[in-house]
């Protein structure tokens, strides 16, 4: 049985439909959207404001997209929109907390490591150490994902009452619905394998990040 504001939140799930959409290529990855709304034609409006969302913004933050506002700004043109300057800070902010853990100048350091395992070796100290210098080689893939997909669930909170975004493995919830997620095993990260542990995840956001999955191998060596 269940009690308290969680037995509340599944009572109004059960008022609710629901409603999954899924999408490939969204921001490189695959896209799982649920909505829980009481008609399907709100769930349908949900989904196209996110993609829509979704699509502004990667012409803003897109490092992969010549055309987006972050390349011209990593040319020496000028940070125009809020988003990009929200982003931006948000790398200077959690660099400082971190000590350097998270960095935004990592695409000339990315480029090195795939360089190197190309060639099945790995990179020196001093080719790091250059890749660091020059200025705006900005990635913001650690971040700005994250950032998206918060801005798209802001969008849908105001279409739909509750509901789950999935992107690529960043998962975000809005409303009053306590949702199931799995946290796969990294030593068994198969798609039907028996998860590591399962929790609710309510109106927050989780994510994982793991070696077993994004790695360069060198000499038969993973580094993460």
């Amino acid at each position: 049985m269940l009690s308290g504001d969680r037995g509340v939140g599944i009572e109004r799930a059960l008022s609710l439909g629901e409603f999954a959409f899924e999408h490939d290529g969204v921001l490189g990855t695959s896209m799982e959207l649920i909505v829980q709304s009481p008609r399907a034609a709100d769930a349908t409006e949900c989904e196209r404001c996110v993609l829509a969302e979704i699509e502004r913004l990667r012409g803003i933050l897109s490092s992969y997209d010549p055309a987006s506002e972050i390349r011209r700004a990593m040319a020496g043109g000028a940070v125009e929109s809020i988003e990009l300057a929200e982003v931006l800070y948000a790398y200077a902010l959690w660099a400082a907390r971190t000590g350097g853990a998270i960095e935004l100048n990592m695409a000339g350091v990315i480029a090195c490591w795939k360089s190197a395992a190309a060639e099945g070796r790995l990179p020196a100290h001093a080719e790091l150490r250059r890749a660091l210098t020059p200025t705006r080689a900005w990635n913001v893939d650690a971040l700005g994902k994250g950032y998206v997909i918060d801005r798209a669930v802001a969008v849908a909170r105001e279409v739909a009452p509750a509901g789950l975004l999935n992107i690529g493995g960043d998962i975000r919830a809005w409303g009053n619905t306590a949702w199931p997620v799995a946290i796969a095993d990294p030593a068994q990260p198969a798609e039907n394998a028996a998860p590591l542990a399962t929790f609710l995840l309510r109106d927050a956001a989780v994510a994982t990040s793991g070696g077993y999955a994004r790695f360069s191998n060198v000499g038969g060596r993973r580094y993460s």
